[in-house]
């Protein structure tokens, strides 16, 4: 898919890979949480019905490193253990920086 996006008077086309809320959920739970059913983004993230989120990732943005069953943020963040509310960049950051995913444009649609 090719997104026309109006930066500072430029347009420019940007390619997309898109998934629905329950593919998200389905990619991170198989890459991240080896196949536990743990990532619930609409939930977590308190979206709405008939929503689109893109997050754009072509470069490092932080590292995030599994350990134990935990997210330990190395970025002057706070740990995060497993069962606490992961966000939705960060997930795709660490499957990222893990070469779980390639780097990109996401957008997550939401509809119900």
């Amino acid at each position: 898919m090719n997104y026309l996006q109006n930066g500072r008077g430029d347009m420019k086309t940007l390619t997309v890979i898109v998934l629905d809320y329950a593919e998200f959920d389905a990619l991170v739970n198989e890459k991240v949480y080896n196949g536990e059913e743990v990532s619930e983004c609409v939930a977590d993230n308190e979206w709405s019905n008939d929503e689109d989120h893109l997050y754009e990732f072509n470069q490092t943005v932080y590292d995030i490193d599994l350990k134990e069953g935990s997210y330990y943020r190395t970025y002057e963040e706070p740990q995060i253990k497993k069962g606490e509310t992961v966000g939705v960049a960060s997930l795709l950051t660490y499957m990222f920086e893990h070469s779980l995913l390639d780097k990109g444009n996401y957008l997550i649609e939401v509809s119900w």
